[in-house]
């Protein structure tokens, strides 16, 4: 865990697991775009028609799948997404950027947060737009309760300051992220060279692919690694399942002598691992090795 800011300027709100939207009403008229502007209207119907008595205003937040335990789930989005079932989902508002014909931006993050606590307040009925909810409390007390949660992590934000896009200081994330082992199967190579590994867990014989892992390689590491790894290279695929290809990327197999330790997020429901940043790679000689150390979810 990196460890979160603290100090009286700075509030937390727990990293939720969604989809990054701006709902934009105007006129009784919304729409959700993405922060590069991509409409997403058609994909959260249910979300637009909920914002449409609101006055004018673009509210930035994050419409997230929420399980019954309370906490966010980004596979069950991509569920509720793909299957067109999103009536269900909630859009968590933790900012607000216009309100009628005033730009907000330029008030501290406090009083936005106000005003728009006094927005959605005039619109109790749309339960499927709630505010997302700040602690003033020690940024350390409130990451280690996300992490005993299996929460994803939190945000910090100084109340001080105007809105800004982009990573400038005044926001930063604290993840809570699981640290765990896999065997090296295969790597894959770019038009810019090296671009990861692919990772994979014994089932009995089965080597069950569970990913990859792009992040976290340092030049002296990858001096030692890629030659090793060509020293491994094998025509066959060590994997007891297909490998998505993607686009641009060459795939190459390799003997399953090498250990990752990474660390990451979550699981996905394909059983797949998010967000993954690499720790170290050894030998599956060296003795401290032990084959479950990664263990899949349970279908």
């Amino acid at each position: 865990m990196n460890r979160p800011p603290d100090g009286p300027d700075w509030v937390h709100e727990i990293k939720l697991d969604g989809w990054r939207l701006q709902v934009r009403v105007e006129d009784g008229l919304a729409t959700l775009r993405t922060r590069n502007g991509h409409d997403y209207s058609s994909t959260f119907p249910e979300l637009a028609r909920a914002a449409r008595g609101f006055d004018n205003c673009i509210i930035d937040g994050e419409v997230c799948f929420v399980r019954k335990d309370g906490i966010t789930d980004f596979s069950g989005l991509q569920d509720a997404m793909k299957g067109g079932k999103t009536a269900g989902l909630i859009f968590f508002a933790f900012d607000l950027l216009f309100l009628e014909d005033q730009d907000m931006r330029a008030l501290p993050l406090v009083e936005r947060k106000k005003r728009l606590q006094a927005l959605l307040g005039e619109n109790r009925d749309q339960s499927m737009i709630q505010l997302a909810e700040h602690l003033d409390v020690a940024g350390s007390d409130v990451l280690k309760a996300a992490c005993n949660l299996n929460l994803e992590g939190i945000v910090s934000k100084r109340l001080s300051e105007p809105y800004v896009s982009g990573r400038t200081g005044i926001w930063t994330k604290a993840k809570c992220r699981a640290t765990q082992h896999a065997v090296v199967g295969g790597w894959t190579v770019s038009p810019k060279g090296f671009s990861g590994l692919l990772l994979g867990v014994y089932q009995g014989k089965r080597l069950i692919p569970i990913g990859r892992v792009g992040t976290g390689f340092p030049r002296k590491l990858l001096d030692w690694l890629v030659p090793r790894l060509k020293q491994l290279e094998t025509d066959a695929s060590p994997f007891s399942a297909p490998i998505p290809r993607k686009a641009g990327r060459k795939v190459h197999w390799t003997k399953p002598e090498l250990v990752a330790g990474f660390e990451m997020t979550s699981w996905t429901n394909d059983r797949v691992i998010r967000q993954a940043s690499l720790q170290e790679v050894r030998d599956r000689s060296d003795k401290t090795f032990r084959p479950d150390w990664v263990n899949l979810p349970v279908e």
